[in-house]
């Protein structure tokens, strides 16, 4: 498995707060410029990850990544699948 970046997540995290990229870079503390390059495609440091998620209230940083398995040459995106594989003991 690897993780990789969500280069959707600081656009749709903008977005639901009905932002500009300036309103989101004053809130974030960073430029307009960084926004859309990292919603261009440009991976942020953790470190401005970091800024991102604590303007916005976020305790993790799991929000910026998708978690990829591989097989051969497949990628499956498994972001939406849960981590806990506990099975219901009845």
């Amino acid at each position: 498995m690897a993780i990789e970046y969500n280069f959707d997540s600081i656009r749709i995290i903008r977005l639901c707060r009905n932002m500009s990229q300036a309103e989101f870079g004053r809130l974030v503390g960073l430029s307009r410029q960084d926004i859309r390059l990292w919603e261009g495609g440009n991976a942020p440091t953790i470190r401005n990850l970091t800024k991102i998620a604590q303007a916005c209230g976020f305790d993790s940083l799991d929000i910026f990544f998708h978690t990829i398995k591989h097989y051969g040459n497949i990628n499956y995106d498994l972001s939406h699948v849960s981590n806990d594989t506990r099975e219901d003991s009845q």
